[in-house]
């Protein structure tokens, strides 16, 4: 198990956004969170990032117990996609590049990464192009291959394929299942698209006011 939550509630002002008696996650595997707007599954993914603090229970992260003290480890290891990702002005190149730069690699190895990443995406060829410029959805896969390029153990995505196109969610369909068997990367993703999430979840997790259903 990557992930292992037990007894883990969180609440905003005093109202419950999550409240999860147990919940297993496999490394190297795809996991959809479906539910209503409202029902947690945001909430869980930046519980998951480590954005967010268990107030009650245990989280464990490769079988480790998440306090206080070492929320590093999944900060470190995991990568959180926002529903509407944020670019860097510039070129898609340096927006890439950019958790390689910050990780002080070489000119060299920043630019096979990038370079690399952008293929995974069908992206190639846009690494001078302007980040101002982009398609919504051009904009999530070059939000994915500047994730995937700093080789997190996880990448959770939230609505991946909200307000972008049939051949835009194609496209992320073909990333996420490619990033899982070329990488062995854990992929957790929420999706109001139910064709979307049995097409490539290995798991469909239903939450429902915080909590888990079957």
């Amino acid at each position: 198990m990557i992930y292992r939550l037990e007894n883990i509630a969180f609440s905003y002002n005093k109202h419950k956004a999550i409240d999860i008696k147990n919940l297993d996650i496999e490394e190297g595997r795809i996991y959809a969170l479906f539910g209503a707007n409202g029902s947690g599954k945001t909430t869980l993914l930046k519980i998951l990032n480590g954005l967010l603090k268990v107030e009650t229970g245990y989280l464990y992260y490769k079988n480790k117990p998440i306090g206080s003290n070492n929320y590093k480890l999944i900060r470190k290891e995991t990568v959180y996609i926002h529903q509407n990702p944020l670019l860097l002005t510039g070129t898609v190149y340096n927006n890439v590049a950019y958790g390689l730069k910050i990780r002080k690699e070489s000119n060299d190895k920043i630019e096979k990464i990038v370079h690399e990443m952008l293929k995974l995406v069908d992206l190639s060829g846009f690494e001078n192009r302007k980040s101002k410029g982009l398609s919504i959805g051009e904009i999530k896969r070059v939000a994915i291959a500047r994730a995937l390029a700093i080789s997190p153990k996880v990448i959770l995505l939230d609505e991946p394929t909200a307000h972008i196109d049939r051949n835009s969610r194609e496209k992320i369909a073909e990333i996420l299942e490619e990033t899982k068997k070329k990488f062995g990367t854990t992929v957790i993703f929420s999706s109001h698209d139910d064709a979307f999430n049995k097409k490539i979840a290995d798991k469909i997790i239903h939450i429902e006011n915080g909590e888990i259903v079957d």
